[in-house]
């Protein structure tokens, strides 16, 4: 199982002299773990009946790709991302210009790693936020284990590395 934990820390800092007295400050701190959970846990998760949703679930949104080499295939990466955002409503290059940036230098070759990274945009066609995550995986597809679409209807991921994606489903309302 891989976790990606984000956490936001606001700290108040001393502004100028000239501006105002107290200037706040927020930092994305964010971390990716690998863990195993025992065969116990897992056959007492698969027991239980799934919850209703709420309506104050996030809807997810997980945006992967795996180790592409070539210039063409990170320009796939980019376009899919931007258009599968675009599809609800969010201009990554507007909204999110420093993510922008960084799959724009992962695109042309000037970066050779592209680091998980987490959004939390709005969905203008619901009005809801949502949860988007943007993160590269290696190795195996098989081996990388997603949540499952059916337990979780919430969660959708999309492997935008394909040169052809289909139309994704609109997200639940």
């Amino acid at each position: 199982m891989l976790i990606y934990v984000a956490i936001c820390v606001v700290s108040e800092a001393p502004g100028p002299a000239t501006a105002a007295p107290v200037k706040w400050e927020r930092q994305l701190v964010s971390r990716c773990a690998k863990l195993k959970i025992c065969k116990t846990v897992l056959s007492d998760l698969a027991n239980l009946k799934p919850a209703a949703r709420h309506d104050d679930d996030m809807d997810i949104l997980i945006l992967t790709f795996g180790g592409v080499r070539r210039a063409s295939g990170r320009d796939v990466i980019l376009h899919n991302v931007q258009s599968i955002l675009k599809q609800r409503g969010v201009n990554l290059r507007k909204n999110y210009p420093d993510v922008f940036q960084r799959l724009n230098s992962f695109a042309d070759g000037s970066a050779e790693r592209f680091l998980p990274v987490t959004l939390h945009p709005k969905d203008s066609s619901t009005g809801r936020t949502f949860v988007c995550i943007i993160m590269p995986h290696s190795g195996d597809p098989e081996q990388l284990k997603m949540p499952n679409s059916d337990a979780s209807s919430h969660v959708q991921v999309v492997n935008v590395s394909l040169e052809h994606l289909e139309q994704l489903p609109a997200p639940a309302k």
